[in-house]
């Protein structure tokens, strides 16, 4: 499939016989996975809620997976939470996204989470972490699964920024304010002795802004994000890599589902704006995929 997610392409992933196959409805069976917090899952199923009305768990060894397409928006949405897996899985289950996602927003902090299913039902249960009592459970049908899968090719990308996740909000806030079209302009730059210098602009009624931050190339090779600059020296000099306006709608949305307080944005010239967090749980992670703005 295209980078950029296009609309034409994601339906014709859908109709085409030889394209992705839609999951059928799991058959009878009997499993439960652990989450020591229902924050990660909850996050998300948040970030999934954004884009479709069902959230599909498919379920490996150690871990859940799940993935949202909007193909009218152009971006995607994929997850791994890590989590303890005993029972018979199958390949998983299809659940109600706003439903579940108010399930895991009544679990307190100190209780930990289970999902049980039995038969056509999953039960989410709410576990003391003290008294190991369960505290509260629902009971929700699992539905079947209309969806597709997206693979994306392998991408190859110009650079990589560390964003603080607080200061992205931020600054995508004050672009929104320019009353535009909801479309930002992101490029970074680069310039002598490891200078980087990422940029977003945005016009609109009341006028323009134009948003940088300055930052020297980590040993890993990402670039660290720092405050904004109310001056720019030498930024005129400095290379244009990359350039790339995209929509601000559902990045906004997406970042609203972080919790940790940086994510990782790689770009590259034609290619799908990504976002990288971690989440609360070992091993797990969230990716944003936002097609370019043309």
């Amino acid at each position: 499939m295209p980078a950029d997610l296009s609309h034409e392409d994601v339906v014709r992933a859908d109709l085409d016989p030889g394209g992705p196959a839609k999951r059928p409805r799991v058959e009878s069976d009997s499993w439960t996975l652990c989450f020591p917090t229902s924050s990660a899952l909850s996050s998300v199923v948040h970030a999934v809620s954004q884009l479709a009305s069902r959230v599909f768990i498919h379920i490996e060894d150690d871990c859940i997976r799940t993935q949202a397409v909007d193909s009218s928006k152009s971006c995607m949405v994929t997850a791994r939470v890590s989590c303890d897996v005993s029972g018979s899985a199958a390949e998983g289950v299809c659940l109600d996204a706003v439903t579940l996602l108010r399930a895991l927003r009544s679990v307190g902090a100190t209780q930990s989470v289970q999902l049980c299913k039995d038969g056509d039902t999953v039960g989410v249960i709410a576990v003391d972490d003290l008294t190991f009592a369960c505290n509260m459970r629902w009971e929700l049908p699992a539905l079947v699964d209309d969806g597709f899968s997206v693979q994306l090719d392998s991408l190859e990308y110009d650079g990589e920024w560390v964003y603080d996740t607080v200061t992205l909000k931020h600054d995508l806030r004050r672009c929104k304010e320019m009353d535009g079209d909801g479309v930002m302009e992101l490029q970074l730059m680069r310039g002598e002795k490891n200078i980087s210098c990422v940029q977003i602009t945005a016009e609109g009624d009341r006028g323009s802004v134009v948003v940088q931050h300055l930052s020297r190339t980590t040993d890993d090779g990402e670039e660290q994000c720092e405050t904004p600059l109310d001056t720019a020296p030498k930024i005129d000099d400095m290379a244009i890599v990359f350039s790339q306006r995209y929509s601000m709608h559902s990045l906004m949305a997406f970042l609203k589902c972080v919790e940790l307080p940086t994510v990782k944005l790689l770009v590259g010239n034609g290619q799908p704006l990504m976002l990288e967090t971690a989440l609360a749980a070992a091993d797990s992670k969230m990716t944003f995929v936002q097609g370019p703005q043309m």
